[in-house]
């Protein structure tokens, strides 16, 4: 039954995020990336950035990224995948109000590594773009290295809103393992027929030079 509703739920927000904004639409963040979608697949988006890089999403807000490619050598980059535990439980897509799930992530440059994350659903909020108010659900996960059976240092925590609507996270904020904090949020996300280089510019342009 709950497998059940997690994919009815998926389905609604993947049916829904793609009539607004199908392929060729671009997000703008605050920290001035922009990022072109360029596939939409069964529960993952791929996104590629202005330097050509790769990213490979998941539907699942709080999940890291499933891939991620550099340019112009695809091959450089690294892959991530659920080794243990079952982030499809998490609310409101599951039941359970926390979970705990371990990935393997393989790079091409270090090998292959694990990473436990803690991950709990914070409730409901909101979040304003584009001058609308979209409705968010919240989460926050932190991230520690596994090595034999025993958890290392925190590594990151993340605080997450999540567009339903949207089908996208809209506001990630960071602290590392050290107290260094970020946060990126969406700042724009055009249709296709309204991107333009010049639109792209002007709003990066605006964002790393505030009046």
């Amino acid at each position: 039954m709950v497998r059940k509703a997690f994919l009815l739920c998926m389905l609604l927000i993947t049916t829904v995020a793609n009539a607004e904004y199908p392929v060729g639409s671009v997000a703008i963040y605050s920290d001035g990336r922009a990022e072109k979608l360029l596939q939409i697949g069964d529960g993952w988006t791929q996104w590629e950035d202005e330097r050509k890089r790769r990213y490979t999403k998941s539907n699942l807000p709080f999940m890291p990224l499933l891939k991620y490619q550099k340019f112009p050598d695809r091959s450089v980059g690294y892959t991530q995948s659920i080794m243990s535990g079952d982030p499809q439980l998490l609310m409101p897509f599951g039941h359970l109000a926390a979970i705990q799930f371990d990935v393997s992530r393989h790079s091409s440059s270090s090998g292959r590594t694990t990473r436990s994350w803690r991950c709990k659903y914070a409730g409901v909020g909101s979040f304003t773009l584009d001058k609308k108010k979209l409705a968010t659900e919240k989460y926050s996960c932190a991230r520690s290295t596994y090595t034999k059976g025993a958890y290392e240092n925190l590594k990151e925590t993340l605080e997450l809103k999540f567009s339903t609507k949207l089908g996208m996270v809209v506001d990630r904020r960071r602290t590392d393992a050290i107290g260094n904090y970020t946060r990126v949020k969406l700042i724009r996300l055009l249709r296709p027929d309204k991107v333009t280089a010049k639109r792209i510019a002007r709003t990066v342009y605006k964002i790393r030079n505030p009046k």
